[in-house]
């Protein structure tokens, strides 16, 4: 889907942006980030775990949120076994908003303009100033939540690459622990303790460690990202030399993935698809 918009300082309009899983894609591994957004080579399709999250999501949308997309009949859809988590997510988010002040908004668009290419987002709930994050698993993170998700919710949160540092607010990520006693449970930034709504046991807070930990490592991986960028920019459709050696690397094998983009280059040069 294409997304125009205007800058607001200069009032061009930007049709080139990133997004925050383009950003943790690269942090988490440069080969699978290089093969999907600079070569546009196809990676394996969603999972069948992230097609069970979207479900539950698009059920909640259609069932307490009225929303406008999807269709709103499609219960069936849902594994029989993930109804007695949805149905305590809705009692208990329909519950925990009446806390909150501001119209529910859906899928709420944010960019973030602290960036050398602007970042655009989907929230997916937000009231006010306070944004909800939904997150299926199964799986309770009990120490802490995923790195991932703190990055998405720092993005939207208006993180700025050239502060010293950064300070979360107005967050809430839902944990939906998906078993056969279903659990929800709430690690959200330290302001919104003070609001209320939540129960003692179901929530947590996120470790001001763990914002300045992602605050130091985004900022290091975006300059090694524009660098990239900048030399596929300005040499075509070329190889992009990259170090593996600093990054988890999602069981990708660096050595085919190097052999992998060396092949689909040879192949694009000598003009075969």
């Amino acid at each position: 889907m294409a997304i125009e918009i205007n800058h607001p300082k200069t009032g061009e309009r930007i049709t080139e942006y990133l997004s925050p899983s383009r950003v943790n894609s690269f942090i988490e591994c440069q080969g699978e980030w290089a093969l999907k957004y600079l070569y546009e080579i196809e990676t394996p399709p969603p999972n069948e775990k992230m097609k069970r999250g979207s479900d539950i999501e698009e059920y909640l949308n259609n069932n307490l949120y009225k929303s406008p997309k999807g269709n709103p009949h499609f219960e069936h859809d849902i594994d029989e076994d993930d109804m007695p988590c949805v149905h305590l997510l809705l009692d208990r988010m329909d519950d925990l908003f009446e806390h909150f002040s501001g119209h529910l908004e859906l899928q709420n668009q944010v960019t973030n303009f602290n960036f050398k290419i602007p970042l655009i987002g989907f929230i997916d709930y937000r009231m006010g100033t306070t944004i909800f994050e939904l997150k299926t698993t199964t799986r309770k993170p009990v120490r802490k939540p995923s790195d991932n998700h703190i990055r998405q919710v720092m993005f939207y949160n208006g993180w700025d690459p050239e502060k010293d540092d950064f300070k979360l607010k107005g967050t809430c990520l839902i944990y939906a622990i998906l078993k056969r006693e279903p659990e929800i449970h709430f690690w959200i930034s330290e302001d919104l303790e003070r609001i209320g709504g939540f129960e003692p046991g179901e929530y947590s807070i996120i470790s001001k460690n763990q914002i300045m930990a992602n605050h130091v490592s985004m900022k290091l991986s975006l300059r090694a990202m524009w660098n990239h960028i900048d030399f596929y920019k300005n040499n075509g459709y070329s190889l992009v030399p990259m170090d593996f050696s600093h990054y988890r690397l999602s069981g990708y094998d660096p050595q085919k993935c190097m052999n992998f983009m060396k092949e689909k280059k040879d192949k694009f040069e000598r003009g075969e698809t």
